[in-house]
């Protein structure tokens, strides 16, 4: 099963001069550039793993990811 890799705010380390394109080997990746407190939920419901910067995770987000077996902080 492709894990589904969700970057919540991926502007802050790659503003447009890196790739992405690595993290596809390990599943179905989608990159937003920014995420405002209220898209959080909505992005992170299915995703397995999600990688963040500056967008806060809190308990009550994290209780509406059933799915998500991974926080990267980049």
């Amino acid at each position: 099963m492709k894990q589904e890799i969700v970057i919540l705010d991926g502007y802050a380390l790659n503003p447009g001069d890196l790739s992405w394109n690595a993290l596809e080997a390990f599943g179905n990746v989608t990159i937003h550039d920014y995420t405002r407190e209220d898209q959080i939920i909505d992005r992170i419901r299915h995703a397995t793993i999600a990688l963040t910067n500056k967008t806060p995770l809190t308990a009550h987000v994290l209780q509406k990811a059933p799915n998500l077996q991974y926080i990267g902080v980049m």
